[in-house]
């Protein structure tokens, strides 16, 4: 899933916290990735980073109701006024299906103007 664009507000651009996501893991062995993407512009252009490799195929995988730190501040977030984030839902471990997924019910970016 990919959200809608969210805009902090802030004219000269925020500094970006942390991530969570409310839920429940539903029995499930899988996981709830998240990513992060930021622009000074409401179009773009957006770059999913996230995880301890700020690459686009690295994701932040937080337990459920579990704040996880945005590592990639420095060179790809802070300072951009508008974001968007990705969730992927994986019901084993992300290559090979489950019986159960996660629930999620919430996605929460932290940040400061």
């Amino acid at each position: 899933l990919t959200s809608v664009v969210f805009d902090t507000g802030s004219p000269d651009g925020a500094a970006f916290n942390a991530m969570m996501w409310r839920g429940d893991m539903n029995m499930s062995t899988g996981s709830v990735r998240l990513q992060l993407a930021t622009s000074d512009s409401p179009t773009g252009p957006w770059n999913f980073v996230g995880g301890s490799t700020c690459g686009s195929s690295d994701w932040y995988e937080p337990a459920a109701n579990t704040p996880v730190e945005v590592l990639c501040n420095t060179d790809h977030h802070n300072g951009h006024r508008y974001f968007k984030y990705r969730v992927q839902i994986c019901t084993g471990d992300c290559t090979v299906g489950g019986a159960f997924s996660p629930i999620v019910q919430d996605v929460i970016v932290n940040y400061s103007p």
